[in-house]
């Protein structure tokens, strides 16, 4: 049987053409906005957000491109506050001293695909499955399985190697930075020679990351301290770290201009009450600075940040016309005997004091249920190297100014 025919008129057919062309041809929706540094200076990779709220829902209803004078520019849409809604589209970008540019938000037309963006930032952990424990309770063969979430199995003994490189990590192109999933959760540093993912390399079998290679190495020897931006209670002039948990998470979220990783633990305790504890590490492209938030479902009361003393110089910018302020060392600190430069950025009016103990620099602020800081490490064999301690100064002021001034957004005439 022959298949079945239809013949029209060309009228007909022509007709028939136009009809579905205009029905099938979506409208092309564009917003603009003007993006301001308002500093004195200019402003390489810096992260700007872009609020939904400014943000007309047609633009992002199938999809959307975000373009600086006729060039696509990567985006990602993120959740600033933690809450588990999107809220703001990232872009970073280069800006002029005392310069404005303007940003079009394009709606992606029916058949169009959205561009896919290098990794710029990752989320990463192994957990080693098919595997058997020796004698010792050591987990041998098998192969490293990446996930995105992980509850800690009350067997897991530090050193049994059940995690590659004992936890998780996240990174940019310029630093790496891990928390041992384990009773210690304690952040490390992996100095980074090439911008490159380097992650997934690191510990596996048959690698030592205590030894340099062409990607990096461990930098930090954090022995009984807070590590780089830990925290613990201050109560009566005395830090009081975690000694016991009841339980902890973790979750990995990936994006190319953000990633971040969120820890829950449970059953922190200060010794008179317990608590849930939750700090999420975002790292965003372009930038070494490692963003905490922490959550808890009491008031956190007066907290301890730190720092691993090394004896080495300190460096320290508290001032109330600042909204920022920096606790800082420097100095002959690393793993690789070179030099390393550490810092916390904290809200001056979270601040209350400084301190030490004998393994800690100590930013002591005073907490409700919610707060953030930074921190950052800056190595001398890294890409983009700080020489001396002279430019890690510079570097630190500099990181200050550009916290006290976002980039502003304002929308604009299309």
């Amino acid at each position: 049987m022959s298949p079945l025919r239809m013949t029209l008129p060309i009228t007909a057919l022509v007709m028939l053409t136009w009809v579905f062309s205009a029905s099938a041809k979506p409208q092309e929706f564009r917003q603009s906005f003007t993006l301001t540094n308002t500093l004195n200076e200019s402003r390489s990779q810096q992260a700007t957000y872009i609020p939904l709220d400014l943000v007309e829902k047609t633009a992002l209803k199938n999809g959307f491109v975000t373009m600086i004078e006729q060039s696509v520019v990567p985006n990602q849409l993120v959740d600033r506050d933690h809450d588990g809604e999107v809220d703001a589209i990232l872009v970073v970008v280069d800006y002029a001293a005392r310069s404005s540019k303007k940003i079009v938000i394009i709606s992606l037309l029916n058949g169009r695909l959205a561009p896919v963006f290098a990794a710029q930032t990752q989320a990463e952990m192994g957990v080693r499955i098919a595997a058997q424990q020796n004698a010792e309770g050591i987990f041998q063969g098998g192969l490293y399985q990446a996930v995105t979430a992980m509850d800690l199995p009350s067997t897991h003994k530090i050193g049994d190697k059940l995690f590659k490189y004992e936890g998780f990590g996240w990174e940019s192109a310029n630093v790496a930075y891990r928390m041992y999933f384990d009773e210690r959760a304690l952040v490390d540093i992996f100095g980074k020679r090439k911008p490159a993912m380097v992650l997934q390399r690191v510990g596996l079998d048959g690698t030592d990351y205590h030894t340099l290679a062409d990607w990096g190495m461990d930098i930090l020897k954090v022995g009984n301290s807070l590590g780089l931006g830990g925290i613990g209670f201050w109560r009566d002039n005395t830090l009081v770290k975690q000694q016991k948990y009841t339980q902890q998470s973790i979750v990995l979220n990936n994006g190319p201009l953000q990633s971040s990783a969120a820890l829950t633990q449970s059953g922190w305790s200060d010794g008179a009450t317990n608590m849930d504890i939750k700090r999420t590490f975002t790292t965003t492209a372009g930038s070494s600075l490692s963003h905490v938030a922490l959550s808890a479902e009491k008031s956190l009361g007066e907290m301890a940040l730190g720092i691993v003393r090394h004896k080495v110089q300190q460096l320290h910018n508290v001032e109330n016309t600042s909204e920022w302020n920096y606790m800082a060392t420097y100095g002959k600190q690393s793993l690789a005997d070179d030099e390393l430069g550490m810092a916390l950025f904290f809200r001056h009016e979270d601040w209350r004091t400084n301190a030490q103990d004998a393994d800690n620099e100590l930013v002591i602020i005073s907490a409700d249920k919610t707060t953030e800081y930074y921190f950052v490490a800056r190595w001398v064999q890294e890409q983009q190297a700080l020489q001396n301690l002279e430019e890690f100064k510079q570097y630190l002021e500099y990181t200050l100014r550009v916290l006290n001034h976002p980039i502003s957004v304002a929308r604009s005439m299309n």
